[in-house]
């Protein structure tokens, strides 16, 4: 009698076990994220944006008061303030709920990217090591705690690439509008994503079921319907506001000419030097646009001038250019993350579970395993080409203009797939106690010591942030603090002038003026156009008692810079209130500018109009001003406003305010 077999547990399917490992590197990164972002919010610059971050949140902030369309041409990308909007409006104002769910994305776009990988190559292993190394990758946790686009960019990216591998063989309509429709999402992210959708139209049209003997055009044609929702409710919008056709945004000429200008080195240089900010960056584009032209220009004929002009320049000494794109080149494929109003260098010095990780998660060694994997893939690197292909075409997109950590950031996500199957062959090979395959070290190796080029040193980012630090903190009145941060600037990059100008500021604040007019003339001796340093001098002779003396720093301010407001200020108040330093008409002029450079929105600045105007004997005039200063609600001169106001009704002389 034969004996019964016995009953064997059901095994468990190999896709079922890979769903639960994924899953649980996602766990994993969240948690590790939530650690990090932890230590980060000690930090003065957490509860408040910086750079762009503050356009967005303002932008934003806009949406949700009920102007959704807005009134210009779109000139940032516009889906991440929109997207900011949306957790605003659920969630209230705090960004720690961005965060959270910036989060949420991060830790996703690994295991997204992980079975887009799955999709193509069908390696467990492989895929598993994506997922870890995405958790465990300091950039991209770094990335998640900012208020910046680069979380969400590549969140949608990663998105797109799912499914669009995860839908071959037999083609969904639906997944394929879905993909087209998220890639669109992705350019009005990051606009540079564009160069990339050739290259997914072209690829998709051979994902026909493989009965198909040749490319399907039907397939790339319901990706391009996906495509067009997104394009074409932008396209349409920006010809209802702007009166003009732009798919996306109007920047394209600008950032063409700050990245290939005469004496671009790779990296953001502003069209107006000591003007990085993004308040400044779309209006001197159309000032300078203008003044060269003469006339008025709309958005899409700034960015046509600017285009035009960088081809000059490149056609002018075309070797100086080809250098340079091979400098760009190697910047974008460096170890150091280039920054530029924060960087993850201070952010590390904040956070010990980030800099930990940062010593063995960075861009120089994800490229080294990269190319090792390269190498690897050998005759079936053809086959296996098609996130290279992605990579080169991105890498050329950041190479076009200049180069930010941010703006290379979704390099990692097409470098990461060969980056593990690296990765997994070091493994076999110690396991096994066998040598790496000797191209795959060598080109590891050569890959390595080309990231490890000593371009720039991070103490110079860190000095940057250190310093937008100051300038937040000060703006909040909170001067001892701001201090703090702007000697540690000054410490980490001691000859910048904006630095010595920014802290001789607070120091003036502080009634520390030896200290700070020492900076000053640093600063004019270092930069002789400095035309804040100039009018920051004049500021302090005045506040010591020295008219006489302040004078002719406004002076030289204005002469260096016609249009800087506080030194028009300051220049009318002085004429006004110390006769024969300038004429009254000549006060008022500049009072009148300075109040219409600031859009009549600075109390202040009317309030000195008003005493131009007063000592012309314009009362009407004055009382009028002082109308539009107290009009604009609660501020520090509003009580003078109203003395002020009392004293010319009743014909009286008044007390003057410093300005």
């Amino acid at each position: 009698m034969a004996k019964p077999k016995k009953k064997t547990a059901p095994t468990e399917k190999p896709e079922q076990g890979l769903g639960r490992a994924l899953g649980f590197a996602f766990a994993s990164g969240l948690l590790l994220r939530g650690f990090v972002f932890a230590q980060l919010s000690k930090m003065p610059s957490w509860p408040i944006p910086i750079g762009d971050g503050e356009s967005y949140t303002r932008w934003a902030q806009t949406i949700v008061s009920g102007n959704w369309l807005g009134t210009e041409t779109f000139y940032q990308a516009p889906f991440y303030p929109y997207f900011l909007a949306v957790i605003q409006t659920l969630f209230g104002p705090d960004l720690l709920y961005v965060r959270m769910i910036q989060a949420v994305l991060g830790a996703s776009s690994g295991i997204l990217l992980a079975l887009a990988a799955h999709a193509i190559w069908q390696n467990r292993r492989q895929t598993l090591a994506i997922a870890w190394i995405w958790a465990f990758y300091a950039p991209a946790i770094y990335f998640d705690s900012l208020i910046q686009k680069p979380s969400l960019a590549v969140f949608l990216l990663c998105l797109a690439l799912y499914l669009f591998t995860t839908n071959r063989g037999q083609p969904k309509p639906i997944r394929l509008i879905a993909c087209g429709f998220v890639l669109a999402c992705s350019c009005l992210t990051r606009e540079n994503a564009i160069l990339l959708l050739p290259f997914f139209l072209l690829w998709s049209g051979f994902f026909a079921p493989t009965s198909a003997k040749k490319w399907n055009w039907i397939i790339p044609a319901w990706l391009v319907l996906g495509l067009a929702v997104p394009f074409g409710s932008v396209l349409l919008r920006n010809r209802i506001v702007g009166g003009e056709w732009v798919l996306t945004t109007s920047q394209f000429g600008p950032n063409f000419y700050i990245g290939n200008r005469i004496g671009a080195d790779g990296r953001y240089m502003p069209l107006t030097w000591g003007k990085s900010d993004w308040k400044y960056e779309r209006k001197d584009a159309q000032r300078l646009a203008e003044q060269a032209v003469g006339h008025p220009l709309s958005a899409q004929q700034v960015s046509q001038y600017w285009s035009d002009k960088t081809k000059q320049e490149i056609a002018s000494d075309p070797i100086r250019w080809i250098g340079l794109l091979l400098r760009k080149s190697a910047l974008a494929i460096n170890r150091i993350e280039i920054a530029d109003t924060e960087d993850i260098y201070t952010y590390r010095a904040n956070s010990w579970i980030l800099d930990l990780l940062h010593r063995f998660s960075h861009f120089g060694l994800l490229l080294a395993f990269a190319v090792m994997g390269l190498i690897l893939q050998g005759k079936q690197l053809i086959r296996n080409g098609f996130f290279l292909n992605l990579f080169l075409v991105y890498w050329g997109s950041v190479v076009l203009f200049f180069v930010f950590d941010r703006y290379r950031f979704p390099l990692v996500v097409f470098l990461l797939p060969y980056a593990a199957a690296g990765l997994c062959h070091l493994y076999e090979s110690l396991k096994n106690r066998k040598p790496p395959a000797g191209p795959a070290l060598v080109g590891a190796l050569a890959a390595l010591g080309l990231a490890w080029i000593p371009f720039y040193d991070p103490a110079i980012f860190r000095a940057n942030s250190e310093l937008n630090f100051g300038q937040i903190l000060n703006s909040q009145e909170q001067n001892a603090e701001a201090k703090s941060h702007l000697e540690k600037a000054l410490e980490l990059d001691p000859d910048r002038a904006q630095i010595k100008v920014t802290l001789a500021n607070v120091l003036t604040q502080l009634s520390q003026y030896t200290r700070a007019k020492t900076l000053l003339s640093e600063a004019l001796e270092k930069v002789p156009t400095y035309a804040e340093a100039a009018n920051q001098l004049g500021l302090i002779a005045l506040l010591e008692g020295q008219p006489q003396a302040a004078f002719p720093h406004i002076q030289k301010a204005l002469d260096l810079n016609p249009d800087l407001v506080p030194a028009l200020n300051n220049a009318a108040w002085l004429a006004v209130h110390h006769p024969g330093l300038a004429t009254p008409e000549q006060a008022v002029q500049w009072a009148q500018k300075a109040c219409s450079l600031s859009q009549f929105q600075d109390a202040g600045y009317l309030d000195t109009l008003a005493d131009c105007q007063w000592a012309l004997g314009a009362s009407e005039a004055a009382l009028a001003t002082i109308e539009q200063g107290l009009a604009l609600g609660e501020s520090t001169a509003r009580q003078h406003l109203l003395d002020k106001q009392q004293a010319i009704s009743a014909g009286q002389s008044f007390s003057p305010q410093m300005p």
